[in-house]
């Protein structure tokens, strides 16, 4: 079945709130994405600090976001992770889609998977969908993937 744009938002807002209780989101992304505003989790320090950003603040992040909603056009962005891996920088895109049955899959599951659209910024063919594990990183209200290297 198909959803409404705002029974999509409504959704996007719903999985935020989901990490926010479950693996210690910085709240303010739910704001933010209220205002309209897509924000991404990244590490800082040489990997010791987690921060948030909008992600406008890196141009190709913000036109990865842009790319993918425009090519899957029933798909809207509500938060993404940075990762920086032996495979090249990666930009995981946690994304709801218009489809009511995927939801289910696509939610953060008891095991911290969760359904991405991993944009790989260095070799952009090898981006796909697929499951990625994520978790708090030191309560810094930043995710971080623990499912790469």
């Amino acid at each position: 079945m198909v959803a409404t744009k705002v029974e999509i938002k409504e959704e996007a807002i719903n999985r935020i709130k989901t990490l926010i209780e479950k693996c210690n989101l910085n709240p303010n992304v739910l704001k933010y994405f209220n205002e309209g505003k897509v924000y991404y989790s990244y590490l800082t320090a040489g990997g010791f600090m987690g921060s948030i950003d909008t992600i406008s603040y890196d141009k190709n992040y913000e036109k990865a976001v842009k790319d993918f909603e425009a090519k899957h056009s029933d798909c809207i962005v509500y938060h993404a992770i940075e990762s920086i891996t032996a495979h090249g920088k990666l930009l995981s895109l946690l994304y709801v889609s218009s489809d009511k049955e995927d939801w289910e899959s696509e939610r953060l599951e008891s095991n911290n998977n969760i359904m991405s659209y991993v944009f790989n910024l260095d070799n952009p063919d090898s981006s796909e969908f697929g499951y990625i594990t994520i978790d708090s990183f030191m309560r810094s209200g930043a995710l971080v993937r623990t499912d790469v290297v």
